[in-house]
């Protein structure tokens, strides 16, 4: 059986842009404390673009994460 890893897993349903999915992201982002957002951040960057690194972002925020970064702050 092959398992995704859960930064890959919340990195496709952010692209999805679907509302169902985001409420998704939350949850694994609130349920994985093994999830590395920096990698996370580097894969919504690679795939993603800018809009999807900024959306990613505004998740962390919502949800209150410790990495969230700061409005305006999507620079790595």
């Amino acid at each position: 059986m092959f398992l995704v890893p859960a930064e890959y897993l919340t990195c496709m349903k952010i692209g999805t842009a679907e509302q169902k999915d985001e409420e998704d992201v939350k949850h694994l982002l609130e349920m994985v404390d093994s999830m590395d957002v920096n990698k996370l951040r580097d894969l919504v960057s690679s795939y993603l673009g800018p809009i999807g690194k900024a959306k990613l972002e505004n998740i962390l925020r919502e949800v209150g994460h410790p990495e969230a970064r700061p409005r305006g702050r999507y620079v790595s």
